[in-house]
């Protein structure tokens, strides 16, 4: 804030035309024109006492821009600069970001520049301008995750109509057991996540009963066999994916 210290040796040496961010006990550098005039791909972080090298860039260049974090070296994306030794001879479109470890190529420019102005950070950032003249603008946003609502979709229907059906399992592998079409049934179907097929029947015609479970592992009991309301059951049987046995009768 008012004199300068000798600070730790980059280990690469470079006229500039780099571009770094950071703040002085987190900073990085990276790219540019090295020593006398060959581009370098370099990237050494600055822990306020030394240089460490790490990954270099994908693609080195000179007269880059970048849009930096302020607080860490931990974050930031690179984007446009010249691809050769000479400013004047085109410019590139390559957009890079950096993670703390390694640089990923990501969204190129629209428009290929050097020696344009860069602002913002790596998740929202802007360039303006180019070498040669340009007012041309362009911004970069990473947008986060939207999560659609769930929604329903056809799935195969049941072998035939029914109602008050225990069912039990996950989406792609249920099964379905007895129940109510114009009198009580005892049918079995297991369903696969596309398709449904007939499996063993259940021991007795009954709707309204109660089951728990997975398609290979499946107890269900009670529920009524008439239309009266002493018709209740105590029927309990045990399903493994092919077969019932009896079980303990409900108390």
């Amino acid at each position: 804030g008012s004199s300068w210290t000798s600070g730790g040796t980059m280990a690469t040496s470079r006229v500039g035309e780099g571009t770094g961010w950071g703040p002085q006990t987190s900073a990085l550098m990276c790219t540019g024109r090295g020593s006398p005039s060959a581009l370098t791909s370099a990237t050494e972080e600055y822990n306020g006492t030394s240089w460490t090298s790490t990954n270099n860039v994908n693609a080195a260049r000179r007269r880059i821009s970048g849009s930096q974090n302020s607080t860490s070296q931990d974050s930031g994306i690179i984007f446009g600069g010249s691809p050769t030794s000479n400013p004047n001879a085109g410019t590139t479109v390559n957009t890079e970001q950096y993670d703390g470890s390694s640089w990923t190529e990501i969204t190129n420019l629209s428009t290929g520049r050097n020696h344009a102005g860069g602002a913002g950070n790596s998740t929202s950032a802007w360039v303006a301008g180019s070498n040669p003249n340009s007012a041309l603008t362009e911004e970069f946003n990473i947008t986060a995750l939207t999560i659609t609502a769930g929604a329903w979709s056809s799935g195969d229907n049941l072998p035939s109509n029914r109602g008050d059906n225990n069912t039990n399992g996950i989406q792609t592998a249920v099964v379905s057991v007895a129940g109510y079409t114009t009198d009580r049934i005892n049918t079995v179907d297991e369903y696969n996540g596309s398709s449904w097929t007939n499996s063993s029947n259940y021991p007795i015609s009954v709707n309204r009963h109660a089951g728990a479970g997975i398609q290979t592992a499946q107890v269900t009991f009670g529920g009524r066999t008439g239309s009266g309301s002493d018709n209740g059951v105590t029927t309990t049987a045990e399903y493994d994916g092919s077969n019932w046995t009896s079980g303990g009768a409900l108390p």
